[in-house]
């Protein structure tokens, strides 16, 4: 971590269900941005997640770490560090994230917080909702 290194400004933070990675272009894709998911039960492993991050304003070494909480009780889901240095100063840094296997343990609404060596950037909030299937129209009777 560098002491020197300024706080970075958070552009976007989003969830999806992945982010592809072109090696050529260095360009990212995300496929299917969401903000919920429907469950008809929990517990449940959420199979693929994940996060977008674009930063402006920043330069050198950085330790980025990514936290996932249950809003209802803070109780912490997942806690991730990712080092990275920045070396364009005037061009921005993009994140993307890939996560498998996410276990959610409850319906309700959950937070990705993002940090740049220590300081909270800001967040992503997506809900977990009870899916409701319709039910049967009664039979009639003859």
């Amino acid at each position: 971590m560098s002491e020197d290194s300024p706080i970075p400004t958070l552009l976007a933070f989003l969830t999806c269900e992945s982010v592809i990675h072109d090696a050529e272009t260095q360009k990212k894709t995300l496929v299917g941005i969401f903000d919920r998911i429907m469950s008809s039960t929990v517990p449940l492993q959420v199979a693929g997640l994940g996060l977008y991050a674009k930063l402006v304003e920043g330069s050198g070494k950085y330790t980025f770490r990514i936290r996932m909480v249950n809003l209802k009780d803070e109780s912490q889901v997942l806690d991730v560090s990712i080092p990275a240095t920045w070396a364009l100063t005037e061009a921005p840094l993009e994140l993307g994230v890939n996560f498998r296997g996410i276990p959610i343990q409850a319906f309700g609404t959950y937070e990705f917080q993002l940090y740049a060596n220590d300081a909270y950037l800001g967040r992503a909030v997506f809900k977990v909702d009870k899916l409701e299937l319709p039910q049967p129209p009664p039979a009639a009777r003859g």
